[in-house]
């Protein structure tokens, strides 16, 4: 996906970048469904800025995304 190429070449240069750990986190969890690595960008840039508003707005989302694709998939009878 050429968009985590990206966002991996800004972190390159500033892994601190909570844009660009954030716009990882969407490419991840919205557009490959890697609920865990999603959450996981979005926490590094929480670490960096507690406030950041978008991140703590995606976190959440992908986090209920990620539970309710967990709970669809568990309640399905063969």
């Amino acid at each position: 996906n050429e968009s985590i190429t990206n966002y991996d070449k800004a972190l390159a240069i500033n892994p601190k970048d909570v844009n660009a750990l954030t716009g990882l986190g969407a490419a991840l969890g919205y557009g490959l469904g890697k609920y865990n690595e999603s959450i996981t960008n979005y926490d590094k840039a929480l670490a960096i800025n507690p406030n950041y508003f978008v991140a703590v707005k995606e976190k959440q989302f992908i986090v209920a995304t990620a539970a309710r694709k967990a709970n669809s998939t568990a309640t399905k009878k063969p």
